[in-house]
């Protein structure tokens, strides 16, 4: 039932300004009071603390008598308007209740045949092993991450410390440690590659060709001497420093 709205019981009662709104003539007498009309959420709303003179039991009521005289319809729905004024978590209380009562007619109204119980279908997925590890695996496992990083740290360090032949590893370097060797690679066709055992003769780091003796250091493919700070290597001529005039 709509609380508002068309047919709703606001709209029906506004739409009829007659005192009498109900042709009492037509109803039986009798000594006892009787439910005319029931009013929508009436009964929900309205506690023992609440006084609704035309709808306490929550619907218009007849004394049972011809003369009986009702209230005028403005009345009733001010006074049904006011049991909407009730604290919060009563009116939460009475639409919850409503909407249970709907539903139990809506289920009840599909009859014998339909089915009236509902089925829950859940997928337990899939089945995962955890895997279990003694306290001295775990021990093992640590010790030898921990040396690990250890080692990381200290090459780190160590990277960090040493002199540099080249800001970075790009292909002008390589074409540089190209050019060093390039006696031993020269540009031919290279197939069976794991055949040519010179590669692994070939070094691996970049040194100073020149001893500490020398003023001005060479860079070379596998030399001996390491690079270090404040040296002099020989280099390109259009990194040459220039000379103050003296």
């Amino acid at each position: 039932m709509a609380l508002f709205g068309e047919a709703s019981f606001t709209q029906v009662r506004l739409n009829n300004t007659n005192t009498h709104p109900y042709n009492l003539r037509q109803t039986p007498v009798t000594n006892d009071t009787y439910c005319l009309e029931q009013i929508p959420l009436a009964l929900f709303l309205i506690d023992e603390d609440s006084y609704l003179s035309v709808n306490t039991p929550g619907c218009i009521m007849y004394t049972g008598r011809r003369d009986a005289i009702l209230p005028a319809p403005h009345d009733q729905i001010a006074e049904y308007l006011q049991i909407f004024g009730v604290d919060t978590n009563s009116l939460k209380k009475a639409f919850d209740a409503a909407a249970f009562f709907a539903n139990k007619a809506w289920f009840e109204s599909w009859g014998a045949s339909c089915r009236l119980d509902f089925s829950v279908y859940w997928d337990p997925g899939l089945d995962t092993e955890v895997p279990v590890m003694s306290m001295a695996s775990l021990i093992v496992i640590t010790i030898i991450l921990s040396l690990h990083l250890l080692i990381l740290i200290c090459l780190t360090i160590w990277a960090s410390n040493t002199e540099r032949w080249t800001g970075s590893l790009d292909s002008w370097a390589m074409m540089r440690i190209g050019g060093a060797i390039a006696d031993r690679v020269p540009l031919k066709i290279a197939e069976n590659t794991d055949k040519m055992e010179f590669l692994d003769e070939i070094p691996g780091w970049i040194g100073d060709k020149n001893d500490g003796n020398e003023s001005v250091g060479i860079i070379g493919l596998g030399a001996p001497g390491a690079l270090t700070y404040n040296r002099r290597y020989i280099s390109y001529d259009e990194d040459h420093e220039e000379k103050s005039p003296s």
